[in-house]
């Protein structure tokens, strides 16, 4: 019976040994995924698939690829220049001169065209090696020409 007690008198020591009343201190998750600094430079259109097709401005597309010029949406051939991390200049291959600067926002992968209202997603994010990048348009704003859940390719 000795034995028992100091058994459980030693594991009762231990238990109050290892507890702490001080609060644990909380963690916080930090945001993942690319960043805006990732993204300066000029980053050229390559293709939008929308709706189980591919447009590319290609001027003899082939036979499973269409011509972007004359999809019908606006912003289809989008090329985005991110002039700093706060800064993007899109510009449109089918519509030569169309130009703007925009201020944008980045989180967790969400890219927000602040003006405009229009969100995009990177969802090549696990896997983005600086030279191709993936958007898909998720929230047009109020400019219901825009290919809502068409997935770009950008090249750098």
């Amino acid at each position: 019976m000795k034995k028992f007690t100091l058994l459980f008198a030693l594991l009762v020591s231990m238990v109050l040994l290892s507890s702490s009343c001080e609060k644990e201190e909380m963690v916080t998750p930090t945001e993942t995924g690319i960043t805006a600094e990732q993204l300066k430079g000029q980053w050229n259109f390559v293709s939008l698939e929308i709706d189980g097709h591919k447009y590319t401005t290609e001027p003899a597309p082939t036979s499973d690829e269409l011509q972007v010029c004359s999809s019908g949406y606006d912003m289809a051939a989008l090329n985005l220049n991110f002039t700093s991390i706060t800064n993007v200049n899109p510009t449109n291959n089918c519509e030569l001169g169309w130009s703007f600067n925009f201020e944008y926002t980045l989180s967790n992968n969400i890219l927000d065209i602040l003006v405009r209202d229009n969100k995009f997603e990177i969802i090549n994010a696990a896997t983005f090696n600086g030279t191709v990048l993936k958007l898909k348009l998720i929230d047009q704003g109020t400019d219901t020409t825009l290919p809502l859940n068409g997935t770009y390719t950008l090249t750098k």
